[in-house]
């Protein structure tokens, strides 16, 4: 199914229903979450003020535009909520969810480090976008996918046997620990969590983009989706796990089955995001616990204090750290690029940005975020945040515009999952998040093949 690259929409329709969620991001929310957007204040504040406006531009155009573009959409979505609205909340209150008073050059410094991450994620997007280059010449083989569902199917059933039923049934706060049988936070833990996972939502996601091209038709091919579809909901549930990773799972899903099905209902999916995580999210937490331990789902300032809005603070936090520590010169990237080394061969292997930053801050819990950019501020400071922001920039517009020229291309694949993962991933730690990030794209490689026309070309020009 081809699918313009530009969408076309009728221009009063578009600019209305721009306009519209513009108004509500802009004006409708901050006013109901008590945020000040139109009272001057510190330099810091108006750095961030401006930084909402540009954010809730951003998502109306995307939204009205009807192009899917969705990890253009996602990155929009974190800066309007962690990097505008929560901080603007934050600092106008001065109410953190973490311990911590900081003055106004610190807030302003912070608030620099978030509009220059902000402003190179874009730049790099669109040195891509404008850049005619040509999509991936691999392609996915639907045999292979078929196989790695089925594949996927007897990981999950040989985890949960392994890691008892609170793998599926165990939220953060849990059950008893006695039917589990492996620590599902340790490194062993996490490596059968992601065995478990990462097959399924690759194959689900593969196949529901395969078969809109008119493979797997067969009652077998829709029996394994089926299949698929269940185990995903059983592992990724968001009462056994944070609501950030079946977000993540329900949006590269829901992408994969609708992000091509013409302007109208790209528009409708991509509201839909918008209200889910902008409404919907920061309330949704209540129901993962039970009925008494429900408080309330008003959507006010007080949810935008909480630790899952601690991005802003941690980036002062990370910036008070290279003021007084210095920068870590490259060691937080080493860390990310080579997860998978155990500490007994690297014994100075270093922690998590997150951990980092909060264990220097006192913090006695230190399992907090870390955001894109001070994740390279961490590093190389001003310099690292630019360089870091435009890598992700460019790799998302790769994989959006694979997803809509080469819908049978790996990256392809990788574009809807990479959407639905963008929270996690700018949020950060970027260690924390990496493992996974390279498990699917192993995966999706081994999952595509050259086209054999392709190679025959090649072997020509060699």
């Amino acid at each position: 199914m081809n699918y313009p690259a530009q969408a076309k929409t009728y221009p009063r329709r578009a600019l209305a229903s721009a306009t519209a969620v513009f108004t509500i991001l802009w004006v409708a929310i901050p006013a109901l979450v008590g945020a000040s957007v139109f009272t001057p204040g510190a330099p810091g504040i108006q750095l961030l003020q401006i930084n909402l406006a540009i954010s809730s531009f951003a998502v109306a155009v995307i939204v009205a535009s009807g192009a899917p573009r969705f990890n253009l959409l996602m990155f929009w979505i974190f800066g309007y909520l962690f990097g505008a609205l929560a901080p603007i909340v934050q600092v106008g209150s001065e109410t953190y969810f973490w311990p911590g008073t900081y003055s106004d050059e610190e807030v302003f410094s912070a608030a620099v480090v978030v509009v220059l991450g902000v402003l190179s994620w874009i730049g790099g997007y669109a040195i891509v976008i404008s850049n005619r280059m040509r999509p991936s010449h691999r392609v996915i083989v639907a045999q292979r996918l078929h196989r790695l569902g089925w594949i996927g199917l007897a990981l999950i059933g040989m985890v949960g046997a392994t890691a008892g039923r609170s793998f599926v049934l165990g939220g953060r706060g849990g059950l008893s620990s006695e039917a589990i049988t492996v620590d599902l936070t340790s490194p062993v833990g996490i490596l059968l969590r992601g065995a478990a996972l990462v097959p399924v939502v690759l194959a689900l996601v593969g196949l529901l983009i395969v078969r809109q091209q008119g493979s797997f038709e067969s009652v077998r091919a829709r029996l394994l989706i089926a299949s698929l579809a269940v185990a995903v909901i059983v592992v990724a549930n968001p009462v056994g796990n944070a609501r950030y990773t079946f977000g993540a799972v329900a949006i590269a899903a829901a992408v994969a089955l609708f992000g091509r099905s013409g302007p109208s209902r790209v528009r409708l999916l991509s509201a839909s995001l918008v209200v889910a995580l902008i409404l919907i999210f920061p309330i949704a937490d209540s129901f993962r616990y039970s009925t008494d331990q429900v408080q309330g789902i008003e959507l006010n300032s007080g949810v935008f204090v909480g630790g899952d809005y601690d991005a802003f603070q941690q980036t002062m936090n990370g910036v008070r750290y290279v003021e007084s520590r210095g920068a870590r010169d490259g060691q937080q990237a080493l860390g990310a690029v080579f997860v998978g080394v155990p500490r007994s061969i690297w014994s100075d292997k270093p922690d998590p940005t997150g951990v980092t930053i909060a264990s220097a801050s006192g913090y006695r819990f230190t399992n907090l975020s870390s955001p894109l950019w001070i994740e390279g501020y961490l590093d190389f400071q001003h310099i690292g945040t630019i360089f870091i922001s435009l890598l992700f920039g460019g790799l998302s517009a790769i994989l959006d515009r694979s997803y809509v020229r080469a819908p049978r291309s790996m990256l392809a694949v990788l574009s809807p999952i990479l959407a639905g993962y963008q929270t996690i991933l700018l949020r950060g730690s970027l260690m924390g998040v990496s493992a996974f990030l390279f498990m699917w794209v192993a995966l999706a490689f081994v999952l595509s093949s050259e086209p054999s026309g392709f190679r025959r070309r090649a072997e020509r020009k060699l």
